[in-house]
């Protein structure tokens, strides 16, 4: 089977890191261990995220001009004709001119993965481009749901007959678990952190949107425990860094800046720390939520969007309101004084993601929902 696939929010290629462009080369790798032949159609982005209507018609304009140079090139064979088309991550800020189209004129199954359809935006800056994913939605062969949120009103626009399927979350590869004694007296000496206190692990963009929403509640729930002991990382950086520096400000001495770090130290950062946390606010899911479990980091996480698919709240992490800072403060002190029980949470969290959420769980469940 060769199967064409599409990122519109954000393509594979995108030379900024993010949990939507990592997403969507796992599902390049995912799809390739079901035996097809996965090729990128095109890296177009059709993003457009500040309701400005002459971009968005110049973005649909070019979505046109590519969908009739694809078409071109596929009718003079220099492209393989695709058995089916697969667009991942289809909202009112990034509709696919492309897979629809193309799908129609092949008569090819059009498949979506992580999709979201909000009836509010059916008036407003996209109220078009909300029509549109309509459109595609209502066109789709199979959907694909990774957060459960979104099922009830993308399925609203979709006949009875298509195709449903729930994919967990997963990772490509899991963190590596070094030795966090060896670690933590290595960070102990570079960032001067108290190795007596327990560590808390944040790992999220720096950006100016429900990122800093979250880093701001995070900064305001730690406010609250300052007569407790313990030590902040966080790992992440982006344009708003100078903006969470100076929410973190009144807890500078107990908060670390890691910066933009590699994937090797992120290992080591999550192998020296006792416990994750993160509010969430309008996360899909959050990748580093899943890593951080499959590093054995029990998690306190808002219970936003699909993290309750990563988290079981009281067996791997806690889930809370992230809006409530005095739960999410009681949730974080009742692990910050729990070590027997940070570590039972820890390991039930690498057994769950180990056995649920691994790259070949991902590939079998894509495959059963490919073969229909």
């Amino acid at each position: 089977m060769n199967i064409a696939f599409y990122a519109p929010l954000k393509p594979p290629n995108h030379p900024v890191p993010s949990g939507d462009r990592r997403m969507a080369r796992q599902l390049i790798k995912a799809l390739s261990l079901t035996s097809a032949t996965v090729s990128v159609a095109s890296t177009f982005r059709s993003w457009e995220g500040h309701g400005d209507k002459e971009r968005q018609n110049r973005l649909e304009h070019v979505g046109d001009l590519i969908f009739r140079r694809l078409m071109r090139r596929y009718r003079a064979r220099y492209l393989v004709v695709p058995d089916l088309w697969f667009t991942y991550h289809l909202y009112h800020k990034s509709p696919d001119w492309l897979g629809p189209r193309i799908s129609q004129e092949f008569g090819i199954p059009y498949v979506v993965a992580e999709a979201s359809f909000a009836p509010k935006q059916s008036t407003g800056k996209w109220a078009r481009w909300h029509t549109v994913v309509g459109q595609s939605l209502a066109a789709a062969s199979s959907i694909v749901h990774l957060n459960p949120v979104d099922i009830a009103c993308v399925e609203a626009c979709m006949s009875e007959d298509v195709n449903r399927f729930q994919l967990l979350p997963f990772l490509d590869d899991f963190p590596r678990i070094l030795s966090a004694k060896k670690v933590r007296a290595v960070y102990a000496g570079q960032y001067g952190l108290d190795l007596s206190r327990p560590w808390l692990l944040t790992v999220a963009m720096m950006r100016y949107d429900s990122k800093l929403s979250s880093y701001r509640q995070l900064a305001a729930v730690l406010s609250t425990l300052k007569h407790v002991d313990w030590e902040l990382l966080i790992a992440g950086d982006g344009v708003a860094r100078d903006v969470v520096e100076d929410v973190f400000a009144s807890l500078s001495d107990r908060v670390h800046f890691l910066g933009n770090i590699s994937s090797l130290e992120l290992d080591r950062a999550y192998s020296a720390s006792d416990l994750f946390v993160w509010p969430a606010i309008n996360e899909a899911y959050s990748m580093a939520i899943l890593e951080a479990q499959a590093a054995g980091l029990p998690a306190v996480v808002g219970d936003q969007g699909g993290v309750s698919t990563i988290v079981v709240d009281g067996e791997t992490g806690l889930l809370v309101d992230p809006f409530d800072v005095p739960a999410f403060s009681s949730a974080l002190l009742r692990l910050l004084s729990a070590v027997d029980q940070r570590k039972a949470m820890g390991d039930r969290a690498v057994g769950k993601i180990r056995k649920y959420h691994s790259l070949a769980e991902a590939s079998k469940q894509l495959r059963r929902a490919l073969r229909t």
